[in-house]
């Protein structure tokens, strides 16, 4: 995972309708990013190919 700002494209799979699109900025293990709505703030390990991460999204 480089360091960079992503796009986010999302479709809620909890049983409620809803897409969302945002932005966040994954640096040095920390995520930062928001859409015109939320807001999110979490962080991120990488192994090998692959990483895994906590986003908490709150409402702004």
């Amino acid at each position: 995972m480089k360091n960079g700002l992503y796009s986010l494209h999302v479709d809620l799979l909890d049983g409620r309708s809803g897409k969302g699109s945002g932005v966040a900025l994954f640096r040095d293990g920390k995520i930062l990013g928001g859409d015109a709505y939320l807001y999110y703030v979490g962080s991120y390990v990488v192994s090998g190919d692959s990483f895994k991460g906590e986003v908490t999204v709150t409402q702004h």
